[in-house]
């Protein structure tokens, strides 16, 4: 019963804290583009005559706290589009909402393929940061055909990936050791499923996640074991659009190996309700198959002519001392599914669950034919052909 108590006693505290600060004066908004329904997060927002800043978060928000009364002006500021201003005499609490790129000139029936944009969104992120980070968005992440978070890590600057048949797993950041490197989903640690510390990043489908932030400098909030940085995966969030949002993504790959077709597919649904309650949901699966041949040497030996079975005075050979056939079948399987709920109790207070379930399945079938000490066991040499007594199997 005491530490029931002494817990009941917190949060009363901190509610009374949380009024307190509500009744403060105060300046918040949201950030947009022209549309008024895709916010921006990593715009600027400055008081300039205060000389304060604040950034809009991912669903676009901003706030001050503890702002005197008076008349201000408030600039925004985002990579790709022109400064907006806007005048406000306060007396209390304030909102202004601002629409970012109205400058631009809109034009009907016309088709733009390009990434600007999503570069835009992913350096304002960067610029914004306390830390050295950088930012694959969600636009990034539909743009490429990439499978797995390692994959789409291979694009961004200062990373090297470890790669296996063919797909990425692990992530080095300025090529420090994988096992120095910390993952998270939604800020939460993830475990290694090893027994090492670096985490497998082949397991997690790049389509389930909203954004990936890879922080590459240590700050005083992080870890002390983060020594070589931080990746940050972000699932989706409702609140990241307005309304109704469906996606349906359908794929396959073909390998000439195994002759066949390797299906992939993605569903996607988020809603807001009267702006109070969002749900988010999306769920992927695929069923990779893959084969691979390939052949491998241990090294090379040194073998005088006067030495094989039949010696050959003059003669001299470099071969194999260790020689490998290896066929590989593998079968990954990957299923996600993301079920996220967003409640915004009031302006300065948001309620939110996060869920993911993940499972991957790695079946690897392989056959190896091997030859050892075969610079041992030479016979006699005749133009490029190499007889051997006998090869270890």
């Amino acid at each position: 019963m005491p530490k029931s108590y002494r817990s009941l006693l917190a949060l009363g505290v901190a509610s009374a804290g949380l009024i307190q600060a509500a009744s403060a004066d105060v300046i918040t908004g949201q950030v947009t583009d022209v549309s008024g329904e895709a916010p921006l997060q990593g715009a600027i927002v400055t008081i300039e005559e205060l000389g304060r800043t604040a950034t809009s978060d991912r669903y676009g928000d901003y706030r001050f706290n503890n702002i005197p009364a008076g008349d201000y002006t408030l600039s925004v500021s985002y990579i790709g589009a022109d400064v907006v201003t806007s005048d406000v005499s306060l007396a209390g609490s304030a909102a202004v909402n601002f629409t970012v790129g109205s400058d631009i000139r809109y034009m009907d029936n016309v088709l733009v393929v390009g990434s600007t944009a999503a570069q835009a969104g992913a350096i304002n992120q960067q610029r914004a940061s306390n830390a050295i980070i950088s930012v694959v968005d969600s636009d990034g992440l539909g743009n490429f055909p990439d499978t797995t978070v390692a994959d789409s890590l291979g694009r961004v600057p200062g990373l090297s990936i470890e790669n296996d048949q063919g797909e990425g797993r692990y992530v080095s950041i300025r090529g420090i050791n994988t096992d120095l490197i910390a993952s998270s989903i939604n800020g939460v640690r993830t475990p290694s499923p090893e027994d090492r510390r670096g985490v497998l990043l082949d397991g997690v489908p790049s389509d389930l996640l909203d954004g990936i932030e890879v922080q590459k400098s240590l700050t005083p909030d992080v870890d002390a074991d983060t020594l070589g940085g931080v990746i940050n995966m972000k699932t989706i969030s409702a609140f990241d659009r307005d309304g109704q949002f469906i996606r349906a993504k359908v794929e396959g790959s073909y390998n000439e190996i195994t002759e066949e077709i390797s299906p992939k597919a993605t569903l996607t649904y988020t809603n807001t309700f009267g702006d109070k309650l969002g749900v988010a949901f999306s769920a992927n699966y695929q069923d990779l198959r893959i084969q691979s041949h390939n052949n491998e040497t241990g090294g090379w030996g040194e073998v005088d002519g006067a030495d094989f079975e039949q010696p050959q005075d003059g003669t001299y050979l470099v071969p194999n001392d260790d020689y490998e056939m290896r066929w590989y079948d593998l079968t990954r399987e990957r299923i996600g599914i993301v079920l996220n709920l967003d409640y915004r109790l009031n302006e300065s207070t948001d309620l939110y669950l996060r869920t993911l379930y993940n499972q991957y399945t790695d079946d690897e079938i392989r056959n190896k034919f091997e030859f050892r000490e075969m610079d041992e066991e030479v016979v006699s040499v005749s133009g490029t052909s190499v007889a051997y007594r006998r090869g270890e199997v």
